[in-house]
């Protein structure tokens, strides 16, 4: 990220400058999905065969906010 903004402060090629920006965006993108992945085979597994109905339901809850959070991105 900070490459970015250098690169911005340099004044270098807008193409060079967003070039780099979708670089950082495509790790950023490959980060979220190992932790949401993460979350679905370790935290959901758990709330959806230990939890109570209330808990169950409430993780599904957050899981969906998140899948529609990650759908505006």
């Amino acid at each position: 990220m900070t490459t970015v903004i250098t690169m911005l402060e340099e004044g270098r090629y807008c193409p060079e400058v967003l070039q780099q920006a979708l670089s950082v965006q495509g790790l950023w993108k490959g980060i979220i999905r190992r932790i949401f992945l993460n979350h679905l085979k370790t935290c959901f597994v758990k709330s959806m065969t230990n939890g109570s109905k209330a808990e169950q339901e409430r993780t599904l809850l957050e899981v969906a906010r998140v899948m529609e959070l990650s759908d505006r991105s």
